[in-house]
Order: C-alpha cells, then sequence, then structure tokens
C-alpha cells in the first residue's frame, strides 16, 4: 500500500560557498524561499503562504443568485412548514439579486441589502426601485439567513466550486413582553367582540377597564379558543392551528380521556423548534369538551362566522372543506386593539407569557423547558429573573451592618 503524500514542508540545502537556504518541498517540486537558516521564522511565513495558495478558492461566474434560489425553491422549500413565507423571502431577494452571480454575495451586497430593505427614500446607484415599504432588521435577518440557506444547497448539489459566506445584521434581543392577568382577560373579552374602555378608580385612582360596548359582527370565537390553547400550554402558533380532535396527518391533537396534548402528529420530523407530548393543563382541559360538542371541524381552532342576536341580520355561510386554518395575526391585532393592547402584543406574546407566569409560580426552568418545547438554557436566560426566588438569596448574603 503507497504511503499517503507527506504535504509541503521546510527543508535546508546546504551550498558550496554560500549559506544554507530553506527550501520548500512539495512533492516533486522544490521551490526556494530566499531566506537563510537565520531568517527560520520568514521561511515559515513564505511556507504558510504557499499552502494557503494551493487552496485558493476558484469563482464560479456562471453561475447566478436567481438559480440558486429556483434551486432551493424546487427542492428544499416544499419541505417547510411556512413555505409561503418562504416563497415571500426567495421573491424579495430575487428583486435585488437579479442578474448577479453568486461570487458578488459579499459583505457589501449583504449590508445594501440592509440598507435597500429597511430605509425609504430613492436607491443608491446599481439598486433596483424601492417600491415596497421599509422593514425592521429582524426580516433582513430571516431573508438573508434564507440566502445563505440556498447558497449552502446549491453548494452542496455541486453547483459550487466553494461556499460563499452571508453577512447577517445583528440579531435582535430577546422581547420582554408578556401580559398580566387583566390584560390576558382584555385579549379574550376583545376576540368575543367585547371593546374595552379605561376609567379611573376614584378612591384608589388605579387604571381600570370596562366593556364600552361589543360588537357582534367582529365576534371570533375561533380567535378566543386560540388564545387560551396559547396563554395556557404556550405552543406555537402553528401548532395550535393543526391542532384537531383526533390524530390527523397535518398536526397535533387532543388527547381529552388521556388529558394529553400531542402538538406534532406521530412520525414527525423533530425540528430545532420542538413539539414535544405534554398533559392538558386543568384550566384549558375544563373548555375542551364544551368545545368538542360545539365544533363540527376536525381542528379545535376552526374558523366560525361572525354570530349576531338579530335573526334578520343573520346570512347563510356555506361550509367550507375541513382544512387547517392560517395565520390569525390579523384577526389577532384587531383583538387586541379592541382591548387597549398596543401592537408590541403579538401571537408570539402568548407563549412568553405562559413561559413568564409558570416561573412566576416558581416552577424549574427544566420542567417548564418540558412542558413548552424550550432548552432549560434558553428558559434560564430569558425568563429566570421571574422566578421569586431569582438570586434572592445572594442578594440577601451581605455582611451585617448598622446601614
Amino acid at each position: 500500500m503507497p504511503r499517503l503524500a507527506k504535504g509541503p514542508y521546510l527543508k535546508k540545502r546546504e551550498r558550496e560557498g554560500a549559506k544554507p537556504l530553506w527550501y520548500i518541498i512539495d512533492g516533486d517540486r522544490r521551490i526556494s524561499t530566499g531566506y537563510t537558516t537565520k531568517e527560520t521564522a520568514k521561511a515559515k511565513e513564505a511556507l504558510e503562504q504557499h499552502i494557503r495558495g494551493r487552496f485558493v478558492q476558484k469563482p464560479s461566474p456562471d453561475y447566478y443568485v436567481q438559480q440558486a434560489l429556483e434551486l432551493y425553491e424546487r427542492d428544499v422549500m416544499p419541505n417547510h412548514s411556512r413555505p409561503d413565507d418562504t416563497k415571500r423571502y426567495l421573491q424579495r431577494l430575487l428583486e435585488f439579486f437579479k442578474g448577479r452571480t453568486c461570487d458578488e454575495v459579499s459583505r457589501e451586497t449583504s449590508m445594501a441589502y440592509e440598507r435597500w430593505r429597511t430605509q425609504t427614500g430613492k436607491p443608491f446607484l446599481g439598486e433596483p426601485p424601492r417600491d415596497r415599504r421599509p422593514v425592521k432588521p429582524a426580516s433582513v435577518r430571516r431573508e438573508l439567513a434564507t440566502l445563505q440557506a440556498a447558497l449552502n444547497h446549491a453548494y452542496e448539489s455541486r453547483k459550487l466550486k466553494h461556499p460563499i459566506a452571508v453577512t447577517l445584521p445583528s440579531k435582535s434581543a430577546p422581547r420582554d413582553r408578556w401580559l398580566t392577568q387583566s390584560e390576558a382577560a382584555r385579549l379574550v373579552m376583545g376576540a368575543l367582540g367585547c371593546v374595552m374602555a379605561p376609567y379611573s378608580d376614584l378612591a384608589t385612582k388605579a387604571e381600570r377597564w370596562r366593556i364600552w360596548r361589543r360588537e357582534e359582527s367582529v365576534v371570533s370565537r375561533h380567535l378566543a379558543r386560540f388564545i387560551l390553547i396559547g396563554l395556557r400550554t404556550g405552543t406555537r402558533h402553528d401548532a395550535i392551528n393543526g391542532l384537531g380532535w383526533y390524530p390527523h396527518a397535518d398536526g397535533g391533537h387532543f388527547d381529552i380521556e388521556r388529558r394529553l396534548m400531542f402538538r406534532s402528529t406521530s412520525g414527525a420530523v423533530q425540528t430545532k423548534k420542538r413539539k414535544p407530548p405534554a398533559p392538558i393543563p386543568n384550566k384549558l382541559l375544563r373548555h375542551l369538551p364544551r368545545w368538542k360538542r360545539q365544533s363540527d371541524s376536525l381542528f379545535v381552532v376552526a374558523y366560525t362566522p361572525a354570530t349576531s342576536d338579530d335573526d334578520d341580520k343573520k346570512k347563510p355561510v356555506e361550509k367550507k372543506e375541513d382544512a387547517k386554518l392560517g395565520r390569525v395575526t390579523k384577526a389577532f391585532n384587531r383583538a387586541a386593539a379592541r382591548a387597549g393592547l398596543g401592537p408590541e402584543v403579538t401571537p408570539h406574546v402568548l407563549r412568553h407569557t405562559c413561559v413568564t407566569w409558570l416561573m412566576q409560580a416558581g416552577r424549574s426552568a427544566w420542567d417548564v423547558g418540558g412542558f413548552v418545547g424550550m432548552s432549560a438554557q434558553m428558559v434560564q436566560d430569558n425568563y429566570g429573573h421571574h422566578a421569586p426566588d431569582y438570586l434572592r438569596e445572594t442578594a440577601n448574603a451581605q455582611p451585617v451592618s448598622r446601614f
């Protein structure tokens, strides 16, 4: 069996009537460094430059970003949990990178894309028109992460001769917005069509809320179910919409008899967004039998048309096919506005609220993470300060003094 090649290395060569020199031996090649034995450090630097020169990345000038995005759309996007979102990211990227080769993707082009997506006004030279409203850096980060995934897929498919790195914007700080018990109750009332109005208590001067009026035409009972499930279980948006009354192929289900909630279908591929099974909380379990009796759909959160007490205003609604509900962001925002909550309250705040309430109740980060599908380290880093005994012993461990 032949021996493996040793690779480039330095070798000293003696010369008659002259000082010995360092040579680079690379297989059958012998390259002089021009440095004597007293200049060993410079000779080693020359060897490093020679080795780096052997692995110079050759460009792929004939492969365009558009081709990489189309390949990613064909091979990878259909397996995503939100293919519509990925499709939208690819369209935004194509508007900017159309006509550019993959080797033109660099730190400068990534920063130019961020500027193009987050600013208004006249675009810079070479940039397409800004026909869309500005977005936040977090949205740009998701879009550029999609570009990075597309380039990685192209490299793995041997379309590129070397991997290409995309510079992403800085990661935004984690949100610390969560709902109090009063705010959560107002949000549920807002989903049921109640417009909340604040008033001041004359005795305590505290701000209180009451129902100002109720709009029967905007009652969203499916949204109220969505909110209650999110508050009590901390389940993510898409997983809530996929919950059914029985096992099915599009998501998880509730097993009322065993008091268990399965967030994903059996045999589903697990991703970093974990969906572990968990027991159904008692405060949610009391609603499920009634919801099941009232439901004529496979899914727990199924759209039901608004109802009114006036029979003359009722209109027959054709029943659609039993399909998984899409995103409820618009309906959620309208309910939050009726409840007097700001735009920072999004559907994902329900998950933050559930974890925060559990930590405030004194549960361990390990138990909370196992219940909601989150690592214990993430729970401790982002929600640990909500625990009642958070650093309490350390804060009280100072020496006793007179002041």
